[in-house]
């Protein structure tokens, strides 16, 4: 069996989206049981330039609050993969904040992003001798649904603030355990 996405699930692979999800602008585009679930489900995101945005019902110059702010804010492109380009404010010291500041800046087609709390769990792992250790793993689960019901989930995990496979990340099994019936 081969599926195909058609071209409408690219606008979900654009990060921009959460941008226009979690600005008050367009929140006159969604009713009250929506806004509701954005704000439960989205991380606030602003598309990243010189301008006056608001978080937390609070006017910001959003570059400057950007530079202020690093501990709870990551730097990301729109549209690219494999963690390439992304910049973690709080695993910055304040000279890589500034650099990557303005290297969004400069590339006009990057996103702030408030922080979401990862999981981190204790996992099995051979280390180079050999030997099984518990280690501390950083858990990215994305359930993945068909017709509106979850029937697997695509599950990194990694020891560094980034899961994809392309940092050090690691694809592993999801089991789903349900009661017999």
């Amino acid at each position: 069996v081969c599926l195909v996405n058609n071209f409408r699930s690219k606008i979900v692979h654009k990060k921009a989206i959460f941008a226009v999800l979690t600005n008050e602008r367009y929140a006159h585009l969604f009713n009250e049981a929506e806004l509701n679930a954005i704000q439960a489900h989205i991380p606030w995101t602003r598309k990243f330039r010189e301008e006056k945005t608001v978080n937390k019902n609070e006017t910001i110059e959003l570059v400057e609050w950007t530079r202020a702010n690093k501990a709870k804010l990551v730097l990301k492109p729109n549209d690219d993969y494999g963690g390439h380009g992304i910049y973690i404010g709080w695993a910055s010291t304040d000279e890589e904040w500034d650099a990557a500041i303005t290297i969004a800046l400069e590339n006009g087609d990057y996103l702030v992003q408030e922080r979401v709390q990862t999981s981190k769990e204790m996992f099995p792992m051979l280390d180079a001798a050999g030997n099984w250790q518990m280690i501390e793993q950083l858990v990215d689960l994305d359930p993945l649904l068909f017709n509106g019901v979850v029937g697997s989930a695509f599950t990194r995990l990694s020891s560094s603030e980034l899961a994809n496979v392309s940092s050090g990340g690691g694809m592993v099994p999801t089991f789903i355990i349900r009661e017999k019936e």
